[in-house]
C-alpha cells in the first residue's frame, strides 16, 4: 500500500502595490499540482506572507512554515512553492533552507520552474535561479535609488513628513510648501536654542503652551514635544533652504527585515539649494550650530544638544571652578541645606580620596559675590559695553523680523484658550463641579499664563527697541544687578558663561591671616580677545 505524500505550500508577494489575489493565484497553482500527483495538503499547512520583502527570512508566514517543518512527529513530506523567488531573494538563505529540508528528508518543489530537489540537477537549477533572484532585488534597489536621486536634484520631495511644511502634489510628484503656523514654531525653537535654552527646557515650554507637536510624537499616549525631536529639528538643513539627500543609507540586518541606518561619505551626498523653503536666517542657523558645537566640546560624551549634569545644577559656577592644586572640578561638599544658603565648595579629591592637599572649603555665596564683581567690571568697560549694546540691538531687530508670525500664532492660541475656558466654566456651572472639568480648566489656565507672559515680554522688547537711549539704560541697569540677572535663570546663564571662559582656577591662599581662594583666569568678553 502506497502512503499518500503530505504537502505544505508557501506563497508570498512583496509590494503593497501588487494584488492580494497574487497569494490565491500561487496557492491555486500549487494545489492543482499536488492534486495532479495524488498528494494531500492539510488546510493548516497553507502558509503565506503578504506585502513583505523576500530579502530576509524574518517573515511571520515563513517562520510558521519552518516551525511546521521542525515539528515532531513529522507532518510534511514535500514543500511546494510557485517559484524559487517566493522562498527568498537571497541565494544564501535559499541554499540554507534547501540543506535543512534535505537533512530532514523533505522535498522542495518549485512548481512553475519544474525544479524538484529529488532530481540530481536540482542543486544547479536552484543556484542559477537563486542568483537571478538575488540580482533582481539588487537592481531594483539601484533603480529606486536613482529615481529618488532625480527627485532630490530637481527639488521634489523624496518622502516622509517634515514639521514646518506641507506636501503638495504636482502631477505624480510631491513638493514641499511652507506651513506658516508650524514655521513660526520652528523659528521660535531655533531662537530659544540660540538664546541658551536646553532641549528639554524648549520641549517643556512648548508643551506648557499647548503648541501642537510633530505627528511622529503621537504614536502612544498624549501628543507632546520631546527633546529628541527638537534635537533633530535643530540639525535639519532644510530649514535654512538646503536639501541634503543621501546622507545615510539603510541596510537590513542579515536574517531579519529590520533596517539600520549607516552614514554615507560626504562625497556621496546630494545637495540642492531651495531658498523658497528657507524658514530661518543663515545667521540664526550659524548661532545655533555654534552653540551645539560648544556644548559638545565643553561636555564630551553627552548626547548632542543635551547638557552635562554640572550645567543643570542651579549654581552659577558649578562645573567652571577648578582646584588650583590638583585640577579637579570643585564641587559642593558641605552645607547643602534646603536652599543651599550655606553650601561650600571644596576639592572632591581631598574629601573623598585624600589624594589632594587642598582642604579649604569656601561658601558658595562668597565665591559668587567675588567672581561676579570681577565679571561686572569687565562688562561695564566702555568697549565691552558698546559691543553688548550692538549685539542686543541686532538680536532684537533680527528677532523682530520673525516675530510677526510667532506673535500672531500666540494671539490666536490665546483667543482659542479663552474660548475653551469659557466653555469649561459654563459646563461646570451647568453640570456641577467635575474633577475632570476642573483639572482641564486648570491646565488651560496654566497654558494661558505662559502665553500672556510671552506676549508681555515681546511687547516690552518692542518698546525698548524703539528707543536707543532706553535700551542703553536698560542694559546698564541689568548689568549693575548682575547677580539677580544671572540667578534668574542659572542654567541658561551658566551655558553663556562657558562661552567666555575655559575655567576658573581657585588656588588656596592664606593672605591676610584668613584662608580663602585666589581666582586665576579671565573673562574673554569680546570675540577678538584670547582667553587668558
Amino acid at each position: 500500500m502506497t502512503t499518500q505524500l503530505r504537502c505544505a505550500t508557501y506563497a508570498r508577494y512583496s509590494s503593497n502595490r501588487q494584488r492580494d489575489a497574487s497569494i490565491a493565484d500561487q496557492q491555486r497553482n500549487m494545489i492543482r499540482y499536488a492534486d495532479a500527483h495524488g498528494w494531500y495538503i492539510e488546510p493548516d499547512l497553507l502558509f503565506s506572507d503578504e506585502a513583505i520583502s523576500g530579502a530576509s527570512l524574518d517573515r511571520p508566514g515563513f517562520q510558521a512554515l519552518l516551525r511546521a517543518i521542525e515539528a515532531t512527529p513529522r507532518r510534511i513530506d514535500i514543500v511546494l512553492v510557485d517559484d524559487t523567488s517566493r522562498i527568498s531573494r537571497s541565494l544564501a538563505d535559499s541554499v540554507r533552507l534547501r540543506e535543512e529540508l534535505t537533512f530532514r528528508g523533505i522535498r522542495l518543489i518549485a512548481v512553475s520552474q519544474g525544479i524538484d530537489s529529488s532530481d540530481e540537477q536540482s542543486d544547479v537549477m536552484m543556484t542559477v535561479h537563486g542568483l537571478v533572484d538575488s540580482l533582481y532585488i539588487r537592481e531594483l534597489a539601484k533603480k529606486t535609488h536613482r529615481g529618488l536621486e532625480g527627485l532630490a536634484l530637481t527639488g521634489f520631495h523624496t518622502g516622509g513628513s517634515c514639521f514646518g511644511y506641507r506636501s503638495e502634489k504636482v502631477g505624480e510628484k510631491t513638493r514641499l510648501r511652507i506651513d506658516d503656523g508650524e514655521a513660526s514654531i520652528v523659528r521660535r525653537i531655533f531662537e530659544m536654542s540660540a538664546a541658551g535654552s536646553s532641549l528639554k527646557k524648549i520641549a517643556r515650554r512648548l508643551n506648557e503652551e499647548g503648541l501642537p507637536p510633530p505627528r511622529g510624537t503621537r504614536r502612544t499616549g498624549k501628543p507632546a514635544w520631546v527633546y529628541t525631536a527638537i534635537r533633530e529639528m535643530l540639525r535639519r538643513e532644510l530649514y535654512r533652504g538646503r536639501i541634503v539627500w543621501n546622507r545615510r543609507k539603510y541596510l537590513k540586518r542579515p536574517g531579519t527585515n529590520r533596517r539600520v541606518s549607516v552614514p554615507r561619505p560626504e562625497s556621496e551626498w546630494v545637495i540642492a539649494e531651495e531658498p523658497e523653503l528657507r524658514l530661518i536666517s543663515e545667521r540664526l542657523w550659524a548661532r545655533v550650530q555654534t552653540r551645539l558645537r560648544e556644548v559638545a566640546e565643553n561636555h564630551p560624551g553627552m548626547k548632542p544638544g543635551l547638557l552635562h549634569r554640572a550645567v543643570t545644577i542651579p549654581y552659577l559656577f558649578s562645573g567652571l571652578l577648578k582646584c588650583g592644586t590638583c585640577g579637579a572640578n570643585l564641587t559642593i561638599l558641605a552645607g547643602r541645606g534646603k536652599e543651599g544658603k550655606n553650601a561650600s565648595y571644596g576639592c572632591p579629591q581631598h574629601f573623598h580620596h585624600g589624594v589632594c592637599s587642598n582642604d579649604l572649603y569656601q561658601r558658595r555665596d562668597e565665591l559668587e559675590r567675588v567672581l561676579l564683581a570681577g565679571l561686572q567690571r569687565s562688562l561695564l568697560e566702555s568697549s565691552v559695553l558698546e559691543k553688548i549694546l550692538s549685539g542686543v540691538s541686532h538680536a532684537l531687530r533680527s528677532a523682530d523680523s520673525n516675530e510677526t508670525g510667532i506673535t500672531d500664532t500666540l494671539k490666536a492660541r490665546r483667543v482659542k484658550l479663552e474660548r475653551e475656558m469659557q466653555n469649561l466654566t459654563e459646563a461646570i456651572c451647568t453640570t456641577g463641579c467635575s474633577e475632570f472639568l476642573v483639572s482641564t480648566l486648570q491646565e488651560k489656565e496654566a497654558q494661558l499664563r505662559c502665553i500672556e507672559e510671552d506676549l508681555h515680554q515681546r511687547t516690552q522688547a518692542d518698546a525698548v527697541l524703539s528707543d536707543p537711549e532706553e535700551l542703553r539704560e536698560r542694559v546698564i541697569m541689568e548689568l549693575e544687578d548682575l547677580s539677580g540677572l544671572l540667578n534668574a535663570d542659572p542654567i541658561r546663564a551658566k551655558t553663556e558663561l562657558l562661552r567666555h571662559t575655559t575655567g576658573i582656577r581657585l588656588v588656596p591662599s592664606g593672605a591676610g591671616g584668613r584662608r580663602s581662594y585666589l581666582a586665576e583666569g579671565g573673562w574673554s568678553m569680546l570675540p577678538e580677545q584670547k582667553r587668558r
